[in-house]
């Protein structure tokens, strides 16, 4: 196996579904986790600098240490597909969006009410969206399903 191309496909198929059984046999392998943990070594050092490089070809990548699912650029691209919203999983700066309105406020002397609570109720949808999002994916790959036999 060529460590450099073997070992990336191998560390992103870790990263979209760490409990998957074939993997996790294949892991199981002489040398075979040896290689998993040098590229992950690579990947995450300097803070994880070049982990996006990693995560460019999945919809989603799994932290299973921190229990955490993120999407990831093309997961948030596939799943705005066919909405008018391509920003519709992305949760805006609220804070900044804020100030500018609180600014514009300012200069032109009128109060934008209705634009703060618009902006505040777009967040809490897309805030909530995310979540549950986050939620679907966690549940469907982190846990074991229960089976009634």
């Amino acid at each position: 196996m060529n460590e450099g191309e073997g070992g990336l496909s191998l560390f992103r198929a870790y990263r979209a579904l760490p409990k998957y059984r074939p993997l996790i046999k294949y892991l199981s392998e002489d040398g075979i986790k040896v290689i998993l943990q040098k590229t992950e070594n690579y990947y995450m050092q300097e803070q994880s600098k070049n982990m996006n490089q990693a995560d460019i070809p999945l919809f989603f990548n799994i932290d299973e240490k921190n229990r955490s699912v993120e999407l990831t650029e093309k997961g948030v691209e596939y799943l705005s597909k066919g909405e008018n919203d391509p920003n519709l999983f992305v949760l805006p700066d609220i804070t900044k969006e804020i100030q500018e309105l609180t600014s514009r406020e300012t200069k032109e002397v009128i109060k934008l009410t209705d634009e703060k609570e618009t902006l505040i109720q777009e967040y809490s949808v897309k805030s909530r969206r995310l979540h549950a999002t986050s939620q679907l994916l966690k549940a469907y790959t982190l846990f074991d399903k229960i089976r009634n036999t």
